[in-house]
């Protein structure tokens, strides 16, 4: 899989797809589509949610389907960006740019509180 460095995508993993792993965490791929204000928008969504809510508990892969067209085809994505929760079972998709905090949440299932905020990374 493809982690996301300051500057640049770079290889983190190369077992796909991922195995249900003996941790007690969340495993968590997004696929995102080069770049763009969209994309980043999306990663920074998805880690300001997880690390609000899941601490240290989840491992999070970004994977630019850019780089790796075939990757895409793999998990048959329609859409860019997507998440995808592989673990805990069952596995679960998520489109768009992350920003609603409330339904990833709960789509994510983690079994907690949501504070008074609706969207991630809004002003």
């Amino acid at each position: 899989m493809i982690g996301h460095s300051d500057d640049e995508l770079v290889p983190t993993r190369d077992a796909l797809p991922l195995e249900e792993p003996a941790l007690n965490c969340y495993v968590l791929a997004l696929y995102v589509s080069g770049s763009s204000p969209h994309s980043m928008r999306a990663i920074a969504n998805i880690r300001a949610l997880c690390d609000l809510r899941l601490g240290s508990s989840y491992i999070l892969d970004v994977v630019d389907i850019a780089q790796f067209p075939a990757l895409a085809q793999l998990h048959q994505l329609i859409a860019a960006p997507t998440l995808i929760r592989s673990h805990p079972l069952p596995v679960r998709r998520f489109i768009g740019d992350m920003s609603s905090a409330q339904n990833l949440f709960f789509g994510l299932d983690s079994g907690k509180s949501l504070k008074s905020h609706s969207r991630v990374g809004a002003a």
